[in-house]
């Protein structure tokens, strides 16, 4: 299975979220950013197992507005495994490699003395896991983490303030390889016939 989408951006250029596109610039042509294009592989041989790359929807489960804005659609790869066999209790384990960002870096060859590009890739490995159970037909829970692992985080220039999410800023969260854990749980239930949540 494969998706795709896409979306106007503001004239200003492409970021992690926004939608809008500004009317202006005397009818110039107004640039098209891709919102979705990926790649979804469910074998019939792993019931359970999906494989996907590409840019995506967050299917990082454990996912809180502390560290993820909700429109965000990380890029890279995902394996995810959700064990199908006890019913309403679907435990789950996924790992994902992701890219944040690639700096290229102008130096000199030692040796040589000729001029050479470095590229140093800033990216992030999850590896969540966790347990949703389905208690009744309007009511569930869901206990889990994911550990993120960032490798040359301190190039992308974002800062300590995540992936245009909204983490805090402590010292130590903009370097190079921090690592960050992520334990949630999440009661969900209708009432009223309005949905409700305790996170």
């Amino acid at each position: 299975a494969s998706g795709n989408g896409s979306s106007s951006y503001d004239p200003d250029g492409p970021t992690a979220r926004s939608v809008n596109q500004t009317l202006t610039n005397m009818f110039s042509k107004k640039p098209i950013w891709i919102d979705l294009a990926y790649a979804k592989y469910k074998p019939k041989w792993a019931p359970g197992l999906v494989l996907a790359g590409g840019k995506m929807s967050n299917p990082i489960k454990s996912r809180t507005w502390m560290t993820w804005a909700p429109d965000i659609n990380p890029e890279g790869f995902v394996a995810q495994y959700v064990v199908p066999y006890w019913g309403n209790v679907r435990p789950y384990v996924t790992a994902g490699y992701w890219f944040l960002d690639n700096i290229t870096t102008r130096g000199t060859n030692v040796v040589s003395g000729d001029a050479k590009d470095t590229i140093r890739s800033a990216t992030m490995v999850s590896i969540g896991t966790g347990v949703n159970w389905g208690i009744r037909k309007d009511m569930s829970l869901y206990v889990g983490g994911t550990m993120y692992m960032f490798q040359n985080y301190n190039t992308t220039g974002v800062g300590a303030t995540g992936i245009d999410g909204s983490w805090a800023n402590y010292p130590g969260w903009a370097d190079s390889d921090m690592q960050l854990l992520e334990l949630t749980s999440r009661f969900s239930w209708k009432m009223l016939g309005l949905p409700w949540e305790v996170v």
